[in-house]
C-alpha cells in the first residue's frame, strides 16, 4: 500500500477541526448559559417621544404610553441619580399621555432618565433628555423693548412710538396709558406687531400724565409651559415744547453793555417776556469786548424732565449768534455739554433739545460765532422747557 502524505495531513487537519468545533460549541453554550442563569431578561415597553418643557424654576416632562399593558409605574432621575420621582402609570386600551411637573428646580440644565416597570419589576431601557430651568437671574437680565423715540402731535392727537429691535424670545409688548376718555387702557402687541417700527395711538391722552407704561413678554423657549414679564418701565412721551415759568430765575453773563446807565442790555432782560430790540442782551461794547460770550441762567430750583433750551430771537441782525454750545450743571461752576447748536437768523422763537431728558437747576449758552461777523451779540430771550 502506497502511502499518500498529502491524504494524510488533510485527515488529520478534519480531525483537528471537528475537535476544536465541538469544543468551540461547547464554551459557547455555556456563555449563553451565564446569560439566562437565573431566567430571560425581560424589558417591559419605555417611555416614547420624550418631550421636555421648562418652565420658572420647573421642568415639565411628557412622553407616550404606548401598548404594553403591564406597565403601572415609572421612575425619573436626575441630578447623576441623586434625585428621583417615582408615578403610578394606568394604562387605558389606547395611546395615553403622561405628564410629570417636577417642581422647585434650580436655575440651570437638568438630564433625566426615565425607567417603566411592571409589578414584576421588570424594567424598560432608560429614555434620556434634557431640558432647562429658568429663574430669577433669566428674568431680572430681560428687558422691555427699545423705544427710539414717543412723540405726540398735538395737531393729530396721535401718539407715535418708533420701535428698536425685538428680541426673538419676545412674544408681545404691553402699553398701558390713559385714553381720551380717562380710562386705563392696556395695549398688547403680539410677535408679528412688534416686529414693525412704528405704533400709532389715537386715543392716548397727552395731558393726563405726558408718559406711558410698557413691559415685554418673553418665551425663553418655544416649548416652555411658562412666559416671563419684565418690570413695567415710564417712558416718557416728547409733546410740543413746554417752557418752564421763569418767575424768579436769574441770568448772569460774561459781559453786558451798560454804558451811561442804561439797563435795557443787561442780562436780565432776556426773562422779561419781551422778544424785540428794545430789551435784549448785549455784550460789552465800550471796551470792546468779542466772541465767545456767554450767558447762564439759574432756574432758582431743579427741573426734573428738562428737555432743552429756548432762544428768543428779537430780529434777523448780523450780531445774532449763529453757533452755541448749551451746557448744564447743579452748582452754576461744573458744567456739561449737552450738545452745539446751529441759530437761525431770524425772529422768533427756537428750540433746542438736549439729547436725552436732564434733572437740572442752571443752563449755560456759549455763543462761538455770530450770523455776519459781528463781533457782539444780542439775544432777545432765553429759557428751558420740557415736553
Amino acid at each position: 500500500m502506497k502511502f499518500h502524505p498529502y491524504k494524510t495531513a488533510f485527515r488529520c487537519l478534519g480531525l483537528a477541526l471537528a475537535a476544536w468545533g465541538l469544543t468551540a460549541c461547547s464554551e459557547m453554550d455555556d456563555t449563553y448559559d451565564d446569560f439566562l442563569e437565573g431566567g430571560e431578561i425581560i424589558y417591559v415597553q419605555g417611555a416614547d417621544s420624550l418631550r421636555i418643557h421648562p418652565g420658572y424654576n420647573r421642568i415639565q416632562l411628557s412622553w407616550l404610553a404606548l401598548s404594553d399593558p403591564t406597565v403601572t409605574k415609572a421612575k425619573i432621575y436626575w441630578n447623576n441619580r441623586r434625585d428621583s420621582l417615582e408615578i403610578p402609570v394606568q394604562k387605558t386600551a389606547g395611546v395615553d399621555t403622561m405628564n410629570v411637573m417636577i417642581e422647585n428646580l434650580e436655575e440651570r440644565i437638568y438630564s433625566f432618565e426615565i425607567y417603566t416597570y411592571d409589578n414584576e419589576g421588570h424594567s424598560s431601557v432608560p429614555t434620556v433628555g434634557t431640558g432647562e430651568s429658568f429663574g430669577d437671574k433669566y428674568k431680572n437680565s430681560l428687558l422691555p423693548r427699545l423705544t427710539m423715540s414717543a412723540l405726540y402731535a398735538e395737531e393729530t392727537d396721535t401718539l407715535e412710538i418708533i420701535w428698536g429691535p425685538v428680541d426673538p424670545t419676545a412674544i408681545a409688548a404691553e402699553l398701558a396709558y390713559t385714553d381720551t376718555l380717562g380710562n386705563p387702557r392696556i395695549l398688547v402687541l403680539p410677535t408679528e406687531q412688534t416686529g414693525d417700527d412704528t405704533t400709532w395711538i389715537t386715543d392716548y391722552d397727552h395731558s393726563a400724565e405726558g408718559r406711558f407704561r410698557l413691559r415685554s413678554v418673553y418665551l425663553p423657549h418655544p416649548m416652555s409651559i411658562d412666559t416671563f414679564y419684565t418690570e413695567a418701565k415710564d417712558i416718557k412721551v416728547y409733546g410740543p415744547p413746554t417752557p418752564f415759568d421763569r418767575t424768579g430765575w436769574v441770568a448772569t453773563a460774561s459781559s453786558y453793555d451798560g454804558r451811561n446807565g442804561r439797563t435795557d442790555r443787561l442780562p436780565g432782560a432776556t426773562l422779561d417776556g419781551v422778544n424785540t430790540t428794545g430789551s435784549i442782551w448785549v455784550n460789552q461794547i465800550s471796551p470792546q469786548t468779542e466772541y465767545p460770550h456767554w450767558i447762564a441762567v439759574d432756574m432758582g430750583e431743579v427741573k426734573t424732565e428738562t428737555a432743552g433750551v429756548w432762544l428768543g430771537i428779537p430780529a434777523a441782525r448780523s450780531d445774532i449768534p449763529s453757533l452755541v454750545d448749551i451746557s448744564i450743571s447743579d452748582d452754576g461752576e461744573n458744567w456739561t455739554i449737552m450738545g452745539r447748536y446751529t441759530v437761525i437768523n431770524q425772529a422768533g422763537v427756537q428750540y433746542f433739545d438736549f439729547p436725552a431728558l436732564q434733572d437740572t437747576r442752571y443752563f449755560r449758552v456759549d455763543c462761538l460765532e455770530s450770523a455776519g461777523g459781528n463781533v457782539n451779540v444780542v439775544l432777545g430771550e432765553i429759557g428751558a422747557f420740557s415736553r
